[in-house]
């Protein structure tokens, strides 16, 4: 990650509103939110959607173009706000935006499959990521 690492005591909340506060930021989100509205369906267990919202999380802090939105949101925090299950309901939808360029969506007659693309050189935390994600998304092959 870079210089500034996440902190230890970022709850499953705090996480979630960070992930969904940089896919909001992004002018696209709405357009591409609303496709992939369908996996705001998809049940995750509790402790998956915290494993793999911090690993999120990780990931963009390798990122040296992303990173930066992260740490000045953290050091920053929007002011809290009450989401009644929203946030953990569209965690697929804004990690798979927040991920676009390793997660290939395909209209498919019956719905949405996804590509999960990466190479040997991206890092273990991008790779278990993704290994994690194909579990719930329906794959194309």
């Amino acid at each position: 990650m870079n210089e500034q690492t996440l902190p230890i005591d970022l709850n499953e909340t705090q996480a979630l509103n960070l992930l969904h506060t940089l896919a909001a930021a992004d002018p696209d989100y709405p357009k591409v939110a609303k496709r992939l509205a369908r996996l705001a369906l998809v049940s995750l267990p509790p402790a998956e959607q915290a494993v793999i919202a911090h690993a999120t999380l990780e990931v963009i802090g390798e990122d040296s173009q992303r990173a930066p939105a992260m740490i000045a949101l953290l050091n920053h925090p929007p002011p809290q706000r009450f989401d009644a299950g929203l946030l953990s309901a569209g965690l697929l939808v804004a990690v798979v935006f927040l991920l676009r360029t390793h997660i290939r969506i395909e209209g498919k007659a019956r719905g949405l499959a996804f590509t999960i693309e990466h190479k040997p050189a991206d890092s273990k935390a991008l790779t278990a990521l993704l290994n994690r994600l194909a579990a719930f998304l329906p794959t194309s092959h």
